[in-house]
């Protein structure tokens, strides 16, 4: 399967080192009754054959749910799926059953719900799906979905979440492959078929971050909220990145975040 497919345009850089952004204006819509979506690459009957994805990443989608609507159920196969929600409280139904740890699964939930803050996982394998409620009779639910393609195929399906509403660390990490987990399953980030870490950022006006990245692998930076600034690390390219912008990275041994306000983002370190 190819994952090289780049996207964006190349803005003011060398040919040895290449930020590049994209622009959330610039994102496919798709909208229906009761939800709207914002997708970065190619999606449903948006089709873009420049645009269908980066790297192991596929899918890396913003959704909007009206108050009580119901989105899907929607199936899944030989995909890892992430969920992350932004704002409000979605309830959810999936047919693969929670794992306490991978090797300990426990029953299918049901009825059970994710808040802002929350992360969950399906790691579809042979099959799953999934639906969720937004439970407001007043005010709509916001949620990003993920999708990365998988080392191997047609695995048993995995389902995990992880709560994380209150975002003190700079940098935290959510997902990865098993060679980076702790044993601490409860604690630890959740499972991901592929050389893939997904981090979630905190970036505060007076608290710049700096990160080292391996000049081999390749990044996504994706904007949930605030405007920062992202440079590499002699500050030579700067771009400004606003809500639902993404940025992607190549050729580079790390990057500097500089916030204007408080600003909250998902990194993707990818092969």
């Amino acid at each position: 399967m190819d994952y090289h497919n780049d996207v964006c345009e190349t803005i003011g850089t060398g040919p040895d080192r290449l930020i590049e952004i994209f622009h959330a204006i610039d994102r496919g819509i798709t909208n229906d009754e009761s939800s709207r979506c914002r997708h970065t690459f190619s999606f449903g009957t948006h089709i873009n054959p420049s645009r269908m994805g980066f790297r192991s990443l596929r899918v890396l989608n913003e959704f909007e749910l009206d108050a009580e609507a119901t989105w899907g159920p929607h199936a899944y196969q030989n995909m890892e799926i992430l969920t992350h929600v932004t704002d409000g409280t979605l309830s959810f139904q999936t047919s693969i059953a929670a794992v306490a740890s991978v090797d300990e699964p426990a029953t299918a939930p049901k009825g059970e719900s994710l808040t802002t803050g929350d992360w969950m996982l399906i790691g579809a394998g042979t099959g799953a799906s999934l639906e969720m409620k937004n439970l407001s009779s007043r005010k709509s639910a916001k949620f990003w979905q993920i999708w990365i393609y998988p080392e191997e195929q047609d695995f048993k399906p995995i389902f995990e979440r992880r709560h994380h509403h209150d975002l003190l660390q700079a940098r935290h990490c959510v997902a990865c492959r098993e060679s980076e987990r702790s044993q601490d399953s409860a604690a630890s980030p959740m499972l991901v078929r592929q050389d893939v870490r997904i981090d979630q950022l905190r970036i505060k006006p007076e608290e710049p971050l700096t990160m080292k990245l391996d000049p081999s692998r390749h990044a996504w930076l994706q904007c949930l909220r605030g405007e920062v600034d992202v440079s590499d690390q002699s500050d030579s390219h700067v771009v400004t990145m606003g809500r639902g912008d993404g940025v992607s990275v190549r050729f580079s041994d790390g990057l500097k975040l500089r916030a204007a306000s408080d600003c909250r983002l998902i990194l993707l370190d990818l092969l």
